[in-house]
């Protein structure tokens, strides 16, 4: 049984777990048809068709149902509508997906942030209208679908910032109502006002940034005390109204609190000219304990200034024993360093005969001089003979693994000159096309130059000459 490939206008979707059931099946003694379609079924799982094309999933779905109840051809005809359904059903969840990505992904986040929950009235708008786009796109009326998904991806978004404004900011609503029930509007209008902007401020936030929740919580909390605070003064207030004595009540608890608080600053408070003496005794006694707060931090700040200068003294005489043992300590780094890179180019040099190339460097600068390569005359595809030294080129290279790789191709003087800078530059490339192929190395980090016959090693008059001007080589920088 052949697996099967479905072709959709978006993209190729495998067909290779179709074969693998199918053999299964086989393997089992069980109908391979209803393998594939199974197989086929599972597919458009895997895309979401139960989701974006529910229409031709769920006809495809109930054949498929009808086929296990049956045997004979009539199971066969059941199968192959199955087949066929589910193939448009992936077809066109495909297309959805192509075609409306914001669409698809504004229903996954109105699902994620509950708004079927939160906001079921706004979300079962939205759901309604999605399924109208899946609809529109089932029958080919692409037209029609593009203007529906616009108002969808609409209505999911307020759904979505609809739930996340219920789940975040619904205390704080349902105090402010509260607030209006218990007259605030009217008795505490100042403070009311207060909850009732501060709960716009949450509810703006929540709209522009939906995903900052812990600042849209905090904004919400903001607005859910000016609304207890409201409710508050507006019960206070009323009870004053309503009962005079409630006054001396109020006062008296003022007086209390000042007190209290008189007392713990050593102070002794009288009421019998008002709250305003004992609290300006109060403010002095605060002023003071800030003075010596300030003295002390001045103080200790003048320790921590001569502790501080103790400290400088400290460290220049460590910075100077320092000074010395790091200059000692980088002196012994840069002769290991010399040693290490000194084996480095003795290992790459023994990787290469005189024939083949040879390995120069000029302070941290290597270069492989390979004039073992062999082109083809006016050529510069690689030839099989090339691979061994190229493969010790690369162990040569695995030596310096961060370097810049700057690759130069060089020809004789035989030819005109163009034709031989284009040439070495062709050779070039096709040694740094092998090396990108072969060291995985980043595109970035290897260049390849033409040279042409700009600057030979030695005079183009004899073949030895010419053999040895015609080069790669290769310049690794740090």
């Amino acid at each position: 049984m052949k697996s099967i490939v479905l072709f959709s206008k978006c993209r190729l979707v495998p067909g290779g777990l179709f074969l693998v059931l199918v053999l299964a099946a086989a393997a089992q003694g069980q109908n391979p048809g209803f393998t594939e379609v199974e197989a086929l079924q599972e597919e458009a799982r895997t895309q979401r068709a139960d989701l974006l094309s529910p229409g031709h999933f769920e006809e495809g779905t109930h054949a498929l149902e009808k086929a296990r109840a049956v045997k004979g051809e009539r199971a066969a005809r059941h199968l192959e509508t199955a087949r066929q359904s589910l193939r448009r059903a992936v077809e066109t969840a495909d297309l959805v997906q192509f075609t409306f990505p914001d669409l698809v992904k504004a229903w996954d986040d109105a699902r994620q942030q509950q708004a079927s929950d939160l906001a079921p009235r706004e979300f079962a708008a939205a759901r309604k209208e999605f399924q109208s786009t899946m609809a529109r796109m089932e029958r080919g009326d692409l037209a029609g679908a593009r203007k529906s998904a616009v108002q969808a991806e609409s209505l999911l978004r307020e759904a979505e910032v609809t739930g996340i404004g219920n789940d975040l900011l619904g205390q704080a609503r349902k105090l402010l109502a509260e607030a209006r029930e218990a007259g605030s509007p009217s008795v505490a209008s100042v403070t009311y006002q207060a909850a009732v902007e501060a709960l716009q401020r949450a509810e703006d936030f929540v709209r522009e940034q939906r995903y900052e929740k812990e600042a849209a919580r905090e904004l919400a909390q903001q607005a859910a005390y000016q609304a207890r605070h409201a409710i508050y003064l507006a019960d206070w207030i009323k009870s004053l109204r309503k009962d005079g004595a409630n006054w001396e009540k109020l006062i008296r608890q003022w007086e209390q609190y000042t007190g209290d608080i008189s007392g713990l600053l050593d102070l002794a408070a009288e009421f019998d000219q008002g709250l305003e003496p004992p609290n300006i005794e109060i403010l002095m006694a605060l002023r003071s304990v800030q003075e010596d707060r300030r003295h002390l931090q001045e103080e200790l700040a003048e320790r921590d200034r001569r502790l501080g200068e103790l400290e400088a003294e400290v460290r220049k005489l460590k910075t100077e024993t320092g000074k010395y043992l790091a200059e000692l300590g980088a002196q012994r780094q840069e002769s290991e360093r010399q040693r290490r890179f000194g084996e480095k180019i003795n290992r790459i040099r023994n990787l290469f005969q005189p024939s083949e190339g040879e390995v120069l460097h000029s302070g941290d600068q290597v270069t492989l001089r390979l004039t073992g390569l062999r082109f083809a005359s006016g050529a510069w595809e690689l030839k099989a003979g090339n691979f061994d030294l190229l493969t010790r080129v690369q162990q040569a290279l695995r030596e310096f693994p961060d370097r810049k790789i700057e690759i130069q191709g060089h020809t004789d003087s035989q030819g005109e000159a163009k034709a031989n800078l284009e040439l070495s530059q062709k050779r070039a490339e096709a040694i740094r096309r092998y090396l990108l192929k072969n060291l995985n190395l980043p595109e970035a980090s290897v260049v390849a130059a033409g040279k042409g016959e700009s600057q030979p090693l030695t005079s183009n008059d004899t073949a030895a000459g010419r053999a040895q001007n015609r080069r790669i080589e290769i310049v690794l920088s740090p």
